[in-house]
């Protein structure tokens, strides 16, 4: 999944089972995003999908990302767990945001291969933190 040692500095986490839920603890605002192909066609316990550009990501300490299969999108048994999670944190002193993103094709194109959404998608998070800390050391 990524290469050149980056595994090594990365937290990855996998999961298909509910039990497997992250437990989150951060102090900081946690941002979990779903990456589905059908986006624009059924919603999903109320989450709009918004572009994953337009999403600023650098407001948030901690980031989960799941992406769904380029054919059949995210399958409700993970959607079942985010509605759980959605519900355990409502209440809760952490500050957590579920956003449903998507990366809109052209040309007549109907999905992406997961590995290349995914690498966009990371890619905009890594651009946007890099650019945030330009700006701090242009500040300093």
């Amino acid at each position: 999944m990524f290469s050149i040692g980056s595994h090594l500095n990365v937290g990855i986490s996998s999961s298909t089972s509910t039990s497997g839920s992250p437990e989150v603890t951060s102090p900081t605002p946690v941002g979990i995003f779903l990456a589905d192909s059908d986006a624009a066609e059924r919603p999903k316990f109320g989450l709009p999908s918004t572009s994953y550009a337009d999403w600023d990501y650098t407001k948030f300490g901690e980031i989960y990302l799941l992406v769904g299969g380029e054919s059949e999108g995210i399958g409700d048994d993970t959607l079942q767990i985010i509605s759980d999670l959605q519900s355990s944190y409502a209440n809760s002193r952490v500050l957590v945001t579920f956003g449903r993103i998507h990366i809109s094709l052209e040309n007549q194109v109907e999905s992406l291969n997961v590995a290349n959404a995914l690498g966009i998608i990371t890619f905009e998070i890594k651009r946007q933190f890099d650019q945030l800390n330009r700006n701090k050391a242009l500040v300093r």
